[in-house]
């Protein structure tokens, strides 16, 4: 309000001074005319009327950066870069797309998992393999053995351009996951008792991230992000499942069927973005490493992630044809 109320005094007091403006005899000034050679004294506002005014959202929505980026100085109105040579990071990919300064970004993505069967390794196993192997992490045989699981998550989060090479951000998410089990009969042998299921849902950890341009010139980017990991999500969920005895219990739910880590992590990473013409291309690399075990003495893996792309923008369709390779690896959790 205090921006709004002195920009209306400045407009009321420009259009004072053009109705007594005594150097042209108590005429009123032409629209848009210069007195005696000089523009009127009024700063940040012309005679020609107030400036246009933009709403919150359109403001959101019209990402124009301040950056030359490419063979051309195209205006563009997204929230990356300037210039005709576009460049086509992965949407989901953080630290790649940054905002001129004072602008706003909302981000919403949906994701989806599914995985089937077990691994030691490299190596598929097979339900009734771990059924009848003594496992010495949990110091028996695991009678209720995972067959597959689904999850959906829905991530949002805001970015908020502090300035050209600085944009910070938070993110958060809703997820559920689903798990299917196959419980084996008694302690120990092969039989299978039946099957059963369970879900979990809520909302998951927290990150709050920076993402700093250390490095520009007209065809290449290279940005730094470093951030937290916060543990938002829940760690005690339970699940009903099938115990070997046949009863149905109320048990808590896996490390992998919890939706928050409970750990505070370290988020860092590197993305460099080059782009010629019609081409663009690029690579990042991103981790996840927690600090320690959290309250219920364990923590997740520490998760890296190295992504390389490439993309040529076709002016027939306006659209990009672009590919993408990632790789993933995650550690073993760490727990008793």
């Amino acid at each position: 309000m205090a921006a709004l109320f002195g920009t209306v005094l400045a407009v009321a007091h420009g259009a004072a001074h053009a109705q007594s403006d005594p150097a042209l005899g108590g005429r009123k000034p032409d629209v848009c005319a210069d007195t005696a050679g000089e523009r009127s004294s009024i700063t940040h506002v012309d005679v020609c009327g107030t400036p246009p005014r933009r709403s919150w959202l359109r403001q959101i929505l019209d990402h124009k950066s301040s950056e030359t980026f490419g063979d051309s100085a195209v205006v563009r109105g997204d929230v990356i870069h300037r210039g005709l040579g576009r460049v086509a990071a992965p949407a989901a990919l953080p630290g790649a797309r940054m905002m001129a300064s004072g602008h706003v970004s909302l981000m919403f993505m949906p994701a989806f998992m599914g995985m089937q069967g077990n691994m030691i390794g490299d190596h598929n196993l097979s339900s009734g393999a771990i059924a009848t192997t003594y496992n010495a992490v949990a110091g028996s045989k695991i009678r209720v053995v995972p067959d597959g699981m689904n999850a959906q998550m829905y991530m949002f989060g805001a970015m908020y351009a502090v300035s050209d090479w600085l944009n910070v951000s938070v993110m958060s998410s809703w997820t559920r996951k689903y798990m299917r089990m196959t419980t084996y009969k008694g302690m120990m042998g092969s039989t299978v008792l039946g099957s059963n299921s369970g879900s979990t849902s809520g909302f998951g950890d927290t990150s709050v991230s920076a993402i700093v341009r250390f490095y520009q010139d007209q065809h290449t980017h290279l940005h730094l992000n470093f951030g937290l990991g916060l543990p938002s999500g829940s760690t005690t969920d339970t699940i009903t499942m099938l115990a070997p005895t046949g009863m149905h219990m109320q048990m808590r739910a896996p490390y992998g069927m919890e939706i928050g880590t409970g750990s505070v992590e370290a988020l860092p990473g590197l993305t460099y973005l080059g782009t010629v013409g019609r081409w663009s291309w690029g690579g990042a690399f991103r981790a996840r490493i927690p600090f320690a075990r959290n309250s219920h003495d364990y923590n997740w893996g520490a998760m890296y992630e190295e992504d390389v792309w490439a993309a040529i923008f076709c002016l027939a369709t306006w659209f990009f044809r672009s590919a993408s390779i990632i790789r993933v690896r995650t550690g073993s959790a760490d727990a008793i």
